[in-house]
């Protein structure tokens, strides 16, 4: 649970977080930290979510697909 959070604050923007969070001694910072990780992986969640529902509908769109049957390949 704690890796993809502290991956998503450098994905995002918050990449000394990550390193606060690790670093620090006091319970309430630590969790106030945490938490903003925790909403910035909520968020990156949500940005890849519309990245790929943008890129799908883009796919079909060019394939000019309607048969449920088909596949499409993509590659990041």
């Amino acid at each position: 649970m704690l890796g993809p959070r502290i991956n998503a604050g450098g994905r995002i923007r918050a990449g000394r977080s990550r390193v606060r969070l690790l670093l620090e001694g006091d319970v309430f910072r630590s969790r106030k930290i945490a938490t903003e990780l925790d909403r910035l992986n909520t968020e990156r969640r949500v940005i890849e979510q519309m990245a790929e529902a943008q890129a799908e509908a883009e796919a079909l769109g060019l394939a000019r697909l309607e048969d449920k049957g088909s596949v499409i390949v993509t590659a990041v």
